[in-house]
């Protein structure tokens, strides 16, 4: 993720899907999952706190100078991310029904 501007410190994104959710925070991500026995399973990471720009613009120079784009800058890539948030703009369009990425 890059971002222009810095986060505040109450900003949180939460996936929620029918096996879990996922919580994401600025200095960390939670995933909520329940095990076979239907048991809740709460597993916490802390993050290094980035906004991205930094380290995008540093693979992309490296990219430069050994005359190799790092994988996850390819255009493919770029596409892969479009798909993603067009599906998830067509989810919200029609009250979060599901939309399969093809």
């Amino acid at each position: 993720m890059s971002c222009g501007t810095e986060f505040k410190a109450g900003i949180e994104v939460e996936i929620v899907t029918d096996k879990g959710s996922v919580v994401l925070r600025p200095k960390e991500i939670i995933v909520s999952t329940k095990d076979a026995a239907g048991i809740q399973c709460e597993t916490k990471e802390n993050l290094d706190m980035t906004f991205g720009v930094k380290e995008e613009m540093a693979a992309f120079t490296a990219g430069i100078k050994q005359g190799k784009l790092d994988p996850r800058m390819t255009p493919e890539e770029a596409l892969e991310d479009l798909k993603l948030l067009e599906a998830m703009l067509k989810s919200g369009e029609a009250g979060g029904q599901v939309v399969n990425i093809a």
